[in-house]
């Protein structure tokens, strides 16, 4: 299970990332087919079968564990969920938006401040 717990971080990002750059075709397949499903924080995510082709296409170490999976369990939702992908991709690619923007913010903040003016600013502060 340590070659899970390593992969389900990456999973996610590379999730999002596909889902994100294959919007154009999933929306409305998930819109006009009702082809989703509902998820814990009342969204809803394409249905467990594309979510593991697109995986396992994406992922080749994956694609191996996912066998022993099937052995195991046919039940996809089930799979999905010990996977970590069992969210509205459309939520967490917003939160994931946020979060960039967060860091961004902190990085221009960061490099607008003068290196004397800081360095000045820490003396002060040891000489109270």
């Amino acid at each position: 299970m340590l070659l899970l717990e390593e992969l389900k971080p990456s999973l996610k990002d590379k999730w999002l990332d596909y889902y994100q750059a294959n919007q154009v075709w999933i929306y409305p397949l998930m819109n006009e087919y009702k082809h989703y499903t509902g998820t814990p924080e009342s969204g809803r995510r394409p249905r467990s079968e594309m979510i593991i082709g697109a995986i396992a296409a994406l992922d080749p170490k994956l694609s191996e564990l996912l066998n022993y999976f099937f052995i195991v369990s046919n039940n996809y939702e089930r799979i999905i969920e010990v996977l970590g992908l069992h969210f509205d991709p459309e939520k967490e690619l917003e939160k994931r938006e946020l979060e960039r923007a967060k860091i961004n913010t902190v990085q221009l903040t960061n490099s607008s401040i003068d290196p004397e003016v800081e360095y000045l600013n820490k003396i002060r502060e040891e000489n109270k």
